[in-house]
This record gives structure tokens, sequence and C-alpha cells, in this order.
């Protein structure tokens, strides 16, 4: 029984990843707790028939292969093949609030997601929280963040900025453009400017006063 739940796990986490979706997607389109959507994958928990149909139905996989590694003859669902690419952690506001900390491990975040851009060792991908980038990015779209890249003045970069020359009443996550005088990635003073209307430009002038997580290569998925 166990082999078989680990073979199932496995495929589970491929269609769940081909299909864009986090373990927290799966449990609340299923209905079910993220600690059970994670036990599935982990080979810690069975599933019942109905829970197996409608995690076929929101991965749009096809059961038979799910529970067999074969697919059935009336199904013209494509069995999950995953391209090219590379398994991210994905980070909320608050997880990459910790991380700019030290206070959270990118090989402890508990979600990930699957990219088909390619992607340096420390590459992660992270929820966008705010509307300053629209129609670039838009609250709830995923972006991955690589810091190997190379960040000339200009870059679109996340930072989790503490304090700036407006008032915050807490550190917050942004995306933003950096236009900076040092080729340094934390060198204060630069500017973290916007692209939507009516969003202030967020000046930092001193080091330790906002975090540049890094450059922004791509945006993966629009979150939900």
């Amino acid at each position: 029984m166990k082999s078989k739940l680990l073979v199932l796990s496995k495929r589970l986490r491929e269609a769940r990843l081909r299909a864009g979706l986090s373990q927290v997607d799966v449990a609340k389109r299923i209905g079910k707790s993220k600690q059970l959507a994670s036990a599935w994958e982990a080979a810690r928990a069975e599933m019942t028939a109905t829970t197996l149909g409608d995690f076929a139905r929101i991965t749009s996989t096809d059961a038979n292969w799910l529970l067999f590694g074969t697919q059935s003859a009336k199904s013209n669902i494509e069995v999950p093949s995953l391209p090219q690419g590379c398994s991210l952690p994905l980070l909320s506001e608050a997880e990459a609030i910790k991380y700019a900390r030290g206070k959270l491990e990118l090989g402890s975040a508990p979600n990930r997601i699957y990219s088909s851009f390619p992607a340096g060792p420390r590459a992660f991908a992270l929820i966008v929280s705010d509307a300053g980038m629209a129609p670039r990015t838009t609250p709830g779209d995923i972006v991955v963040v690589d810091p190997d890249r190379p960040m000339p003045p200009g870059s679109f970069v996340a930072a989790v900025v503490k304090e700036a020359d407006v008032t915050l009443e807490r550190p917050i996550l942004v995306v933003r453009l950096i236009h900076k005088k040092s080729l340094a990635l934390d060198a204060a003073p630069f500017d973290l400017v916007p692209s939507a209307p009516a969003w202030p430009t967020l000046t930092i002038r001193k080091s330790g006063h906002a975090v540049v997580l890094g450059p922004v290569s791509a945006v993966v998925i629009r979150w939900g």
C-alpha cells in the first residue's frame, strides 16, 4: 500500500505543478485542509474516490493516469508532461518579509510553483501584493525573482521596504523599477519607482531601510 501511495503522490504533485497550482489552491478548491493536501503528496494520507475525482477535475488530469499511469480511451485530456524549467519556492508577502529578515529559509517555504522559465539556483517566486506596477503586474500575480541575474539601473525588482520618505505602518513587499547611483544591490540612496498613476515613488535614503530581493525575471501566472 505504501508503494502505491508513493507512486500516486508523485503523480499528484506532477499534475498540480503542471496546472500551476499550489497546495493551498488545491486545498481551497477541493474543500480540504492545506495539511491534508500536503500529506497526499508526501504519501502520508490516502484519497477517497470522490476527492481523487475532484483533484483530476481541477488539474485537468485523467484520473486513470493518476491511479494507474494510463489514460482512459475516452479521455481527451493530455497526460501531464512538465516542460523544461524548475520548481521554485513560492512566497507570500508575509513570507517574503520573513525571508528578508533572515527568518525564513527558501528550502523551508511551505509552497512551491513550477516555472518553465530558466532560473538560477537562488531564484524564487513571489505573490505580488500591490498595484504599483499595473498593468505590468497586479495584485495576485506571481513573479520570478532571480538574484543571480544582473540588475542595472532601471531594472524591475522586488524589495521589502522597512522605511521610506513616505509613512509606512509596517514593512511592505513591492515590485518596482529601481533607480540607483551604485551598482551594489542595497546601496542607498535609491528610488523604487512605480508605473501606475497615483502610486508614490519610494525613496530609500539609508542602507537597511529596504532589502532588494533581486530582479524580476518573469511573470509566471496570475494567482487564483
